[in-house]
């Protein structure tokens, strides 16, 4: 995995933290502070612009769309909106001196212009824990191509407010049935609230707000999860030198699997032990060869995945 340069799309601009990932997966860019002199893009008496442009990751191609009606800077805030609007306020004024009254302003990206889009109800609940089937009806078309769980997010300075996920999940049709499968990684998919888009093509639905609850797991087999799930690890902050313990109530023998992994995700450790019984037991984790940092432990009997917890490492 690595960061590479994209497309260049003119004028040069800075002070753009306006960036917003939209459901067909192209990335909505505004505004910004002009750069170049020599560029005839008009911008209003602090170098701002109302440029509106659509990157495309897939073909690493951009294109201009309408522009904004206020020249804005990157003390504006940018949101995606269930409807599939983007919503921009603030960033007006001079740099460090917002103006009284504010102006907001609505953005409809083009695939809001062409076609029918999907209906989506009927929900089975609002709150869902890791592996579990979001199930739900869809109207107006014969065949979702897609179902993206997108997080909220609030776009800003150089912030992103959500948790920064994007994902396409797994899922099967049956008439307008449709069940859809989170994924039982808290890494990938991490607490807090989404939105979830059925798209034909690239036409999305309004989108269904659904919670996710991280620390929630649904297993398939519940007779190989530690009783009441009561995981104790210790401690927590903890050293290199140190380690960890983890005591545990098995319910049943089996193999059980612990899973290090730093907070990009990036696996760093695994722990395997073979309990033949029942009962309370009690492993230790060194932690040779790590640096300090924050990381996430997730434990695991006989490939179900039990639960996952944060670990704090000093130096």
């Amino acid at each position: 995995m690595q960061w590479t340069l994209a497309n260049h799309f003119p004028p040069t601009r800075s002070r753009v933290r306006k960036a917003v990932l939209l459901p067909d997966q192209n990335v909505l860019v505004l505004g910004g502070f002009k750069e170049e002199s020599k560029d005839p893009t008009s911008t209003n008496k602090w170098g701002y612009m109302n440029l509106s442009d659509l990157y495309n990751p897939l073909t690493n191609s951009w294109r201009r769309l309408a522009n904004m009606n206020i020249q804005r800077e990157y003390h504006a805030i940018s949101i995606l909106v269930p409807d599939g609007r983007v919503i921009v306020v603030g960033g007006e004024g001079a740099s460090r001196n917002e103006p009284q009254k504010s102006m907001i302003e609505a953005f409809y990206p083009p695939y809001l212009f062409r076609g029918v889009r999907p209906e989506l109800s009927n929900f089975n609940k609002p709150t869902f824990g890791l592996g579990e089937n979001i199930r739900f009806e869809v109207h107006k078309t014969n065949a979702l191509s897609k179902v993206v769980l997108l997080s909220h997010a609030v776009m800003t300075h150089f912030m992103n407010s959500g948790t920064s996920r994007f994902l396409e999940l797994d899922f099967t049709q049956n008439g307008n049935l449709v069940s859809a499968k989170l994924p039982n990684d808290p890494v990938l998919l991490m607490s807090g609230w989404y939105m979830l888009f059925g798209l034909v093509d690239d036409i999305p639905s309004v989108a269904q707000i659904v919670k996710i609850e991280a620390d929630k797991l649904v297993s398939s087999n519940q007779s190989l999860i530690a009783i009441n799930n009561k995981i104790q690890i210790s401690p927590n902050p903890t050293t290199l030198e140190y380690g960890v313990k983890i005591e545990m109530n098995l319910s049943k023998g089996g193999r059980v699997k612990f899973i290090l992994q730093d907070v990009l995700g990036k696996k760093v450790q695994e722990f395997s032990f073979m309990e033949m019984g029942s009962g309370n037991r009690m492993f230790s984790l060194p932690l040779n060869g790590l640096s300090a940092g924050v990381f996430f432990l997730s434990t695991w009997i006989n490939e179900e995945a039990i639960g996952t917890e944060k670990i704090v490492i000093k130096q």
